[in-house]
């Protein structure tokens, strides 16, 4: 290659998401932007080809718990996408956000005061 572009260089950039620590702002601007507020949970029934999904309300707190990992936080609103369904806004407790599918979070359920169930 150099010997056909003698002045030709590049700069291979890390990826910053692996190298700089805390909340992607620019991110969590974008999710904020593209969500819609929802009041109420709504179940969507299922379908030939979907499961029920629901969505929660915002503020409703969250799990997801998807390929082998778990992460909590609160829901804050639908996007719509290119999907055939709406994604569930959800900031998690270290203070990001995703857009994430409905079938993966779950309402953390409150535990009882002093443990008694």
């Amino acid at each position: 290659m150099n010997r056909l572009f003698p002045d030709l260089s590049w700069k291979v950039e890390p990826d910053r998401r692996m190298n700089i620590p805390g909340v992607d702002e620019d991110k969590v601007a974008d999710i904020v932007i593209r969500a819609r507020p929802l009041t109420s949970d709504v179940t969507r029934p299922a379908t030939m080809f979907d499961p029920a999904l629901t969505y929660y309300a915002d503020g409703t707190h969250v799990v997801m718990r998807a390929q082998g990992t778990e992460r909590s936080g609160h829901a804050f609103g639908l996007a719509e996408g290119a999907a055939p369904y709406c994604f569930q806004a959800v900031r998690w407790d270290d203070g990001g956000a995703d857009l994430v599918a409905p079938h993966v979070l779950h309402r953390v359920e409150n535990q009882a005061q002093d443990g008694v169930a």
